[in-house]
């Protein structure tokens, strides 16, 4: 089961939720859909613990994600949701579609980490607008860790700190990566980095090499 949120928490998750849709307006989303605000937070958390492995991983300190059919899930993500929409902070625009609200979400800018997350956000935005929604959604459910969970029907929380599964998993080829890189391994920006990660790992996936 996840583990219960202290209310000094939820804060910090309607804060990144605004955050994450104001993010999406800014480069042309009509919205985000409900399931898809969960899998961006999702991973992340997953992927800051990739990219920065020897940093304090803010995500991790804040959410707990179980198993769905459609996605990792949160109880905490849902209830924020419903918060935020009831005080009109955003707004259901179409079936299961969020934009902005008519009230700005006070404090965000004072929230823990909020620049960091931000940052992040926008990073793992950027990523969805080069592959697709579909593409990075097909790299959840790979998630080793969750598909042995959706396998056995368990309910359990999913770690996404660093001992993530599909942390793990890659990790293994992230020396190879940076191998087929040479120099430039130490000297592109995060966006760029996991843009040519990604493009590494879903061809050999693609080429059967290897299995998420």
């Amino acid at each position: 089961m996840q583990k219960p949120t202290s209310d000094d928490v939820r804060p910090n998750i309607r804060g990144d939720i605004v955050t994450l849709i104001d993010l999406a307006l800014s480069i042309g989303w009509e919205g985000v859909r409900e399931p898809s605000i969960s899998r961006i937070l999702y991973l992340a958390g997953v992927l800051y613990s990739f990219m920065y492995s020897d940093k304090r991983n803010p995500f991790s300190e804040h959410y707990h994600f179980s198993v769905e059919p459609t996605g990792p899930y949160s109880n905490d993500v849902k209830s924020s949701i419903t918060f935020l929409d009831s005080n009109e902070y955003i707004s259901r625009i179409k079936e299961n579609i969020y934009a902005l609200g008519t009230n700005p979400l006070p404090h965000i800018s004072t929230l823990p980490d909020h620049e960091i997350k931000k940052q992040w956000m926008k990073t793992i935005l950027y990523i969805l607008g080069t592959y697709g929604e579909g593409k990075i959604y097909e790299f959840v459910i790979r998630d080793p860790q969750y598909q042995d969970n959706m396998e056995r029907n368990l309910i359990s929380e999913i770690n996404i700190g660093p001992d993530n599964e599909s942390l793990r998993t890659l990790n293994q080829f992230k020396s190879s990566f940076e191998e087929s890189l040479g120099t430039k391994a130490k000297q592109i920006d995060a966006n760029k980095y996991l843009e040519l990660y990604f493009e590494y790992v879903f061809s050999k996936v693609l080429k059967g090499e290897i299995k998420l």
